[in-house]
């Protein structure tokens, strides 16, 4: 069976599909011949292109009675939900995911989908090792952006309390470039040789999809903080 072929059968969820990471995430996707469907905050910042998609069924991201019955016929979720600016308050992507997982684990374990979700440096993982600008960039981050920061932590809690059960990735992304890339983000750990601050979203895009058309033996982030940053 072709690649196209065993792809067209994947049906993924993917959230935040607005914003440009999203919509290159998404356009991505369908490039590899994925059946979507995308849950928004505001369908009116969609791109056209993804508006008039067939391929693609466009959904309210309030609607969570009809986003969850649909959850089992997902082989993977896809999020690019992120607190946006550094005014941002409350925890509405947290309980969010709270709830999501839950109802995940009601259902069968083969009918659960592995989920990747958005998360950033300011979050550590037990892998990381020192880097003086990440130590400084949090530093700044934790004054003048303490309601992102407080958000993207409990994210992080919501995954390690309520995950048990489900293959989840929180993949963290640093600073966000518009460079046309022609690769792959490179996931590792902070502080590694090879890690950067910055990473461009279509590397992010494609790395996502690269990690969705991977069997399930050959997941190797699952439960796992990696850090992209640029190739």
């Amino acid at each position: 069976m072709s690649s196209a072929a065993s792809n067209t059968k994947k049906n993924i969820l993917i959230l935040g599909s607005t914003g440009p990471l999203g919509a290159l995430t998404t356009q991505e996707a369908l490039a590899h011949h994925f059946k979507i469907t995308i849950f928004v905050r505001s369908p009116e910042k969609l791109a056209q292109e993804i508006k008039d998609n067939q391929n693609i069924t466009a959904r309210l991201l309030t609607e969570t009675a009809k986003l969850f019955p649909l959850l089992p016929s997902f082989s993977h979720i896809v999020s690019v939900l992120g607190p946006q600016g550094l005014s941002y308050k409350g925890k509405a992507i947290s309980e969010f995911y709270t709830v999501l997982l839950q109802k995940i684990l009601t259902f069968p374990t083969s009918n659960r989908p592995y989920v990747l979700a958005l998360s950033t440096p300011s979050q550590e993982a037990p892998q990381d090792t020192f880097s003086l600008p990440m130590y400084f960039m949090l530093m700044i981050f934790k004054r003048v952006g303490a309601g992102p920061y407080s958000e993207i932590r409990a994210i992080t809690q919501s995954f390690e309390k309520y995950g048990n059960g489900i293959q989840w990735t929180l993949y963290r992304v640093g600073y966000l470039t518009d460079t046309v890339g022609k690769g792959f983000a490179s996931a590792g750990w902070i502080g590694d040789e090879r890690w950067k601050l910055s990473t461009s979203r279509s590397d992010i895009a494609r790395w996502l999809i690269r990690e969705v058309e991977c069997e399930e033996s050959q997941r190797k982030w699952v439960g796992l903080m990696p850090a992209l940053s640029e190739d």
